[in-house]
């Protein structure tokens, strides 16, 4: 099997459907041996039922595999999928996407050529194709509302020419790994809960381990604006002076910036993390126990990270920043954690 496509969703009757077919449409013209992973998430939808008999047959046949993964998390929802995948890479992308043309093997060929290199990230586009104005690339990890200690991650922004160019932080809207090295450094952090999952994470990681993440404009495909229902929000209990504590609002992203941040990092992460949103109006009481959730729930993970990885996340920053990599641009190296 050549590729796996990965594609998680939640309520996401008709896009998936558009987008089921979009990809047989494309991979008809493709010299690639392919399947097409679908992973529910969350609930299940009324209508997923005749949803499973009207593709029974490409079910059969192998061409769809379906999965459902109840725990509420995109990014757990596409570790399932892979788990489930059978190619030597692995499209991770949304339920509500058009690829396009050629762009498939154009990552593959990509990673191909470039062992180094260990995920390739393509270029998104929304109502139009156009490449000089309209399309994002990467991410801006510092400088923004949105930031590595806020989101762990940042700005979107605009790709920078036609040809692949290395960077710091890449959208994980239409991505490829090779499979067998996306388990070994075992993808995702699955300690996240909800809705956004922190995308610097598995770039970071990666260089963390010795490869190098691309995004590449020409590989593009249109993300549509379909209205989202994420349905069941996660359900997080912290403790909170010895009570019990829902997360609730922006509770869960911040949990699960520090979930990354600290796998990744260290306590001075967590930290951080926390100065942050409490310079937002963050209620110290709750970031308090949402980092003391977090020393619990992400320690085996982090562990791990710290024993096998080749280079600290400081270290991968700080060698982003000296090669100029973009992403990297307003990052003050000496205020690092």
């Amino acid at each position: 099997m050549d590729v796996s496509v990965v594609l998680p969703y939640v309520h996401g009757y008709p896009e998936i459907i558009q987008t089921l077919f979009a990809f047989q449409n494309e991979f008809v013209d493709e010299n690639l041996s392919f399947e097409l992973v679908v992973v529910e998430n969350r609930e299940k939808d009324p209508y997923t039922d005749r949803f499973l008999q009207y593709f029974r047959v490409p079910i059969h046949l192998g061409i769809v595999k379906y999965a459902f993964e109840p725990i509420p998390c995109g990014p757990l929802a596409r570790q399932t999928g892979v788990k489930l995948a059978e190619g030597k890479y692995i499209l991770l992308t949304d339920s509500h996407i058009q690829p396009g043309k050629d762009t498939v093997p154009m990552m593959i060929d990509f990673l191909e050529e470039n062992s180094k290199v260990g995920s390739v990230h393509g270029c998104t586009v929304k109502s139009h194709i156009d490449l000089k104005r309209g399309a994002g690339c990467h991410y801006d990890l510092f400088g923004g509302t949105i930031n590595l200690y806020s989101h762990f991650h940042g700005r979107y922004q605009r790709c920078q020419g036609t040809k692949p160019y290395q960077v710091a932080g890449a959208s994980l809207a239409y991505c490829m790994f090779r499979r067998e090295e996306f388990l070994k450094l075992r993808g995702y952090n699955e300690n996240c809960r909800g809705y956004p999952h922190p995308e610097g994470y598995v770039p970071l990681k990666y260089m963390m381990f010795g490869y190098e993440c691309y995004s590449m404009p020409l590989a593009w495909h249109l993300h549509s604006n379909y209205p989202r229902n994420y349905g069941v929000a996660p359900k997080v209990d912290v403790e909170v002076k010895g009570q019990k504590y829902r997360l609730v609002g922006n509770d869960n992203l911040i949990r699960n910036a520090m979930v990354c941040g600290y796998t990744l990092g260290n306590e001075k992460w967590l930290d951080r993390i926390s100065n942050e949103w409490e310079s937002r109006g963050g209620r110290k009481k709750i970031l308090d126990a949402i980092k003391q959730n977090v020393l619990e729930v992400a320690q085996d993970e982090h562990e791990w990270v710290m024993q096998n990885a080749k280079y600290g996340l400081n270290e991968v920053l700080t060698n982003l920043y000296n090669k100029k990599v973009r992403g990297m641009e307003y990052c003050l190296i000496e205020e690092l954690p």
